[in-house]
């Protein structure tokens, strides 16, 4: 549902029409990774093109919005990724997770990777690559649907479910609290398995998921990569400890 579709009961007394319309184009072209020309945009935001236009200038000179020729593509820029990095809590998180990525990478000879959850979607935020000659990196920034990695199975195995979840879904993620982490093999790159581990807060919230894409080589056997599990396992929980994350202890 486009944003301007959205239901209001009611006349808002501090509404803000020029915040919404510029919010509205920001949230339209999130989910846009090629764009939409201003004609586009008026139209799936049920706006005029005078309305538009104004806005877009200024979102573009104040840098939110890059336009791109032939045709006049307005896309979003990295600003708001910027910004989402000057928040100290997410600051934090990755000041603390750069050098257990790194200790991740060093031992295992593997990539991996920290993703957080952003508007019902897993977004990369942190990535070390493999020192070894062979690497798989996933690009700082990158958006997945949350049921399609490990990564994001781990980020919903620990929030509120939803009851509109298929049961096949539950039960994977049943499975994933109960052994405290994901692996399967890749859906998208042959060769690939995925193992993911969830990150705590001082509060005991999973915030984040620390994931190695595991790049099975030739003549392995599976110890090599249940090691490579219980690394990444043990590099969570230290992840959490930093964190402020203490282990309930069960009586």
């Amino acid at each position: 549902m486009p944003p301007s579709t959205y239901p209001k009961p009611f006349a808002d007394p501090y509404a803000a029409p020029a915040l919404e319309k510029g919010l509205d184009i920001l949230e339209l072209l999130a989910s846009e990774p090629d764009g939409l020309t201003q004609s586009q945009i008026a139209d799936r935001l049920g706006r005029t093109h005078t309305e538009i236009f104004r806005m877009l200038l200024c979102l573009q000179k104040r840098g939110y919005l890059l336009r791109t020729a032939p045709g006049d593509v307005f896309t979003l820029s990295g600003k708001l990724f910027e910004l989402s990095h000057r928040h100290p809590r997410t600051r934090s998180l990755l000041e603390l997770s750069l050098p257990v990525l790194q200790d991740i990478a060093n031992i295992t000879e593997q990539s991996c990777h920290l993703s957080i959850e952003h508007d019902n979607q897993i977004l990369v935020i942190a990535n070390v690559d493999s020192p070894g000659p062979r690497s798989l990196s996933v690009r700082i920034g990158t958006r997945f649907p949350m049921s399609a990695t490990a990564s994001g199975i781990v980020l919903m195995a620990w929030k509120p479910w939803d009851p509109s979840w298929q049961s096949d879904l539950i039960t994977r993620l049943e499975k994933t609290r109960r052994r405290g982490f994901e692996q399967h093999r890749s859906r998208s790159i042959r060769g690939v398995i995925d193992l993911a581990c969830p990150v705590r807060d001082a509060s005991g919230q999973v915030i984040a998921a620390l994931t190695i894409p595991y790049l099975s080589k030739r003549g392995e056997n599976a110890e090599t990569i249940i090691s490579a599990r219980q690394i990444l396992v043990s590099a969570a929980a230290r992840l959490s400890l930093s964190l402020g994350y203490t282990e309930p202890i069960h009586e």
